[in-house]
């Protein structure tokens, strides 16, 4: 019986693991079993039916993509094991696969094939799948008389049960159907690329790209220019995710740490993201075009204004002394509960105190970080006779933690253009110390 019930258990999570993009423990699996065989054996439950309705409410609001998934492998295993599972037992799988690591994968570029014929495009998604060693391509074999309709519904089923936080790419094989998108009876919440003319060879190019960590953006531009395709980019024009851009002057690496600082501070269920980005992109129009046309940017926080006037600006200096705070508040005022919004305060106030900022951006002993460009700041201010204002301060303990991590391991910044004007303006700050 145990058996029997394992193998239904591991069969429905593999089939809902990358729909949802969570990974478990395999220990987690057998548990669930034994616990389902042992629980058709207890009596009802007594639990007060207001206590568990508020408990249900925190978990949708606190972990709605693990919710999801446990209430789907339930359901899946009430018909297949004919089960009658209560509420009581989503609520306690869902703190049970949290207490014991449920982790959100990385999300990646969806992709599905497009194709008229018997089995045309489940079999070149099929030898795909294969020679990629992954799963990655989802297929969809067209009747020769199926409407554009229909072939729409379909693809709209597919979005809306799967998470496509950084995009979907949709190969088809004639250009029919690359209209489709006019066809969507709801409204794209994120970008969505379809390319003409697929075969095994385009699957594999984009598959391996995917796998990559390539943007869809730069998938797109790039198989124009090595296969002879014909592509279309769209992106939402409403119901855009909702994003705060993070940014620093140290590199990227830093900006993905603050990302995480910033994420650590937001509950899930406001569904905003934390992207980071390099000062360079927000300064380019064309390169920043894309994200901002991707995302519905609330803010940009960071170490370096890019001064673009229609984006609030937040600088990390202020949200260590307190005061970037309520910038913030304002935003999430609008998304938020009053008890959310006070939640993101204290968070931020935890989060962003200036060791817990440098301890995220090194691997340095923090203390010892500090203490040194201490000393520094104070011998630079009787050197100049000038006092350096807090906001500058704050700046400096965390680009200085950064340069000394660099020194240590010997790792070259990333190379930007445009480097000499921000010297420039730092010469004026240090030729006291050489003079």
């Amino acid at each position: 019986m145990l058996l029997l019930i394992a193998h239904q258990v591991r069969e429905e999570y593999y089939r809902l693991e990358k729909r949802f993009n969570i990974q478990f423990n395999g220990n987690c699996l057998y548990a669930l079993s034994h616990y389902l065989i042992h629980r058709s054996r207890q009596p009802q439950s007594t639990i007060n039916n207001e206590k568990a309705r508020q408990l249900e409410d925190f978990l949708v609001q606190k972990f709605p993509l693990l919710y999801r998934f446990c209430e789907a492998i339930l359901g899946a295993l009430t018909l297949k094991l004919d089960i009658e599972p209560q509420r009581i037992d989503l609520l306690l799988l869902v703190l049970w696969f949290h207490k014991n690591g449920a982790i959100s994968q990385q999300q990646v570029t969806r992709a599905i094939i497009l194709a008229h014929g018997y089995a045309t495009a489940s079999s070149i998604a099929n030898v795909a799948n294969r020679l990629l060693k992954s799963q990655l391509f989802e297929s969809f074999d067209m009747p020769l008389d199926v409407t554009p309709e229909a072939i729409a519904n379909q693809v709209m089923a597919y979005i809306e049960s799967h998470a496509l936080a950084s995009g979907l790419i949709i190969l088809v094989d004639m250009g029919s159907l690359n209209a489709i998108h006019r066809h969507f009876n709801r409204r794209l919440s994120t970008p969505m690329a379809i390319i003409n003319n697929v075969s095994t060879g385009m699957a594999m190019y984009v598959g391996e790209r995917i796998l990559q960590g390539v943007m869809l953006e730069d998938i797109v531009r790039e198989i124009g220019d090595d296969l002879a395709v014909e592509h279309q980019l769209y992106y939402p024009q409403t119901d855009k995710p909702r994003a705060i851009l993070t940014t620093c002057a140290t590199g990227l690496g830093a900006a993905a740490n603050l990302s995480a600082l910033l994420k650590a501070s937001i509950p899930e269920a406001l569904g905003i993201d934390i992207v980071a980005c390099d000062v360079e992109t927000l300064a380019d129009p064309a390169r920043r075009e894309p994200m901002l046309s991707r995302y519905e940017v609330l803010a940009i926080v960071g170490t370096l204004d890019p001064h673009l006037a229609d984006l609030p600006w937040i600088s990390l200096d202020s949200l260590i002394s307190g005061e970037g705070s309520r910038p913030l508040m304002r935003i999430f005022g609008e998304l938020a509960t009053a008890e959310q919004v006070s939640e993101i305060n204290n968070l931020i106030l935890k989060n962003f105190s200036l060791r817990r900022v440098i301890e995220s951006v090194t691997i340095l002993d923090t203390a010892k970080v500090i203490n040194q460009v201490e000393q520094f700041l104070l011998r630079y201010e009787h050197l100049a006779g000038r006092d350096v204002p807090n906001d500058r301060k704050v700046a400096l303990y965390v680009h200085i933690s950064c340069l000394i991590e660099r020194l240590i391991r010997h790792a070259s910044p990333a190379q930007y253009t445009g480097g000499s004007v921000r010297i420039a303006s730092w010469l004026r700050y240090a030729r006291p110390l050489v003079s």
